[in-house]
């Protein structure tokens, strides 16, 4: 299987909220590739700077019951990866004008993730993220499907 090696998908925080929120009609597709990650074994990472934003959106935007126990499962099935202060800064500087989405660009990029960066907010990406692909729920469960 061509994804067996150990491939890293780095989830935005707008489809970490799809899923742990269960944001429709967003969340099926999150709850696959979740699914499919999980059966090939793949390693799921976030930012530690989502953190924060997940605990207030889920609290105080979503009022998610038990968000605490869903949040702590989700942490504990991801990687949480690091963001220094020259990716703060890289990010503060960039063009991007979502300041948040190009901290979470120059986090996964900072940390190597070198192959899937999921978010459903491609638009935002599409002109400053020259280094790293971008791709939706949707994009990343056609590859996989085409290449399996």
């Amino acid at each position: 299987m061509w994804m067996k090696n150990m491939v890293k998908i780095f989830f935005d925080t707008d489809v970490c909220l799809d899923f742990l929120a269960f944001r429709q009609p967003f969340h099926e597709k999150m709850d696959e590739v979740i699914g499919y990650a999980a059966m090939n074994e793949q390693r799921c990472m976030i930012s530690e700077c989502c953190i924060p934003n997940l605990i207030y959106i889920l609290s105080n935007t979503y009022n998610v019951d038990n968000f605490e126990k869903r949040l702590m499962n989700w942490i504990e099935g991801c990687d949480i990866i690091s963001t220094d202060e020259s990716v703060i800064l890289k990010a503060i500087q960039s063009p991007f004008s979502d300041k948040e989405d190009a901290c979470q660009y120059y986090t996964a990029l900072y940390n190597n993730i070198n192959l899937f960066f999921i978010t459903r907010n491609k638009k935002d990406y599409e002109r400053c993220a020259t280094v790293l692909p971008i791709y939706t729920p949707l994009e990343f469960l056609e590859i996989c499907n085409n290449k399996c």
